[in-house]
């Protein structure tokens, strides 16, 4: 979501949110938008913003004003890219003296005006929107949010509209039932939900309704899914099932903790119990 973008003359982009596949992509878009590929090797430097502590913090913000003050190969622009900057939110690096000392002159710098053919890119997971830096960007530049809602109920529908959005893109449809199977399998995340789809559009080949059982085929389950499968295995009595995906789970790429899946199974035991007292007591009735 652009929540302010002024296309004239605009010098510094901040992409930033808890959607860090989206993130990643709109700040890949400006970047090839600034700088042709056959000139990126030089116009286009990056600074690695991810800091554990005040030091790297520092050193990030330093490379980045040193970089902003050297002008490009032959005069030619120059994008600097401040990449996943981890101190710019309400944190305990970010609330370090020297950090935001650094953090203010590099909004100085962005309020005052890039000098030359220089610009700059920032992207982050989270910005203190009430902090000077933000407020500088918003009005001197493109700001971008791609963040996750709160609310789960919104999260499910953001997915959903992802899912409708990249399968319109390559032509393909998909009906309630595979839409929930889909979403039940991979999850909410951004680059998960990329992933899988490009995999089921290669998978469709001609065929444009994607149906449950096409899911079923390709989908790859994520950590969260596959344990829920193994719970819903196990309450079916579907052993088969359940030692297939217990496998998965311990021994291959997921090594999920075994005293997770005690908890989760033990969980969906104790639901099971009690619905069945509830039945036997006459709590519950089956529709008819």
């Amino acid at each position: 979501m652009a929540i302010l973008a002024d296309m004239a003359g605009v010098l510094t982009y901040l992409v930033f949110g808890t959607d860090e596949y989206s993130v990643a992509a709109k700040a890949k878009e400006i970047a090839e938008k600034l700088v042709p590929e056959t000139e990126r090797s030089l116009g286009l430097e990056i600074i690695d913003g991810r800091a554990t502590n005040a030091e790297e913090a520092i050193r990030a913000l330093s490379l980045c004003m040193e970089a902003l003050q050297t002008v490009g190969f032959f005069g030619s622009r120059k994008v600097v890219w401040l990449r996943d900057a981890t101190f710019l939110a309400d944190n305990v690096a970010g609330k370090t003296d020297g950090v935001k000392v650094g953090v203010s002159s590099l909004a100085d710098v962005i309020d005052r005006g890039l000098s030359g053919s220089n610009l700059l890119l920032v992207t982050s997971a989270q910005i203190d929107k009430r902090y000077g830096f933000f407020k500088i960007c918003a009005a001197r530049g493109e700001v971008y949010e791609y963040s996750h809602s709160e609310k789960a109920y919104q999260v499910e529908k953001d997915a959903q509209q992802k899912v409708f959005g990249i399968l319109n893109q390559v032509g393909l449809k998909i009906g309630p039932e595979a839409l929930d199977l889909f979403l039940g399998k991979v999850g909410t995340d951004t680059r998960q939900i990329v992933n899988e789809l490009q995999k089921l559009a290669v998978f469709m080949g001609k065929r444009i309704e994607v149906k449950t059982v096409d899911v079923e085929a390709i989908t790859s389950s994520s950590r969260t899914a596959m344990v829920w499968d193994l719970a819903d295995a196990a309450g079916k009595r579907d052993l088969g099932m359940a030692l297939e995906v217990m496998r998965q789970l311990l021994f291959q790429n997921k090594k999920e903790a075994p005293m997770r899946l005690i908890m989760t199974l033990e969980g969906r035991m104790r639901e099971l119990t009690f619905y069945r007292e509830a039945v036997e007591k006459k709590w519950l009735r089956e529709k008819a």
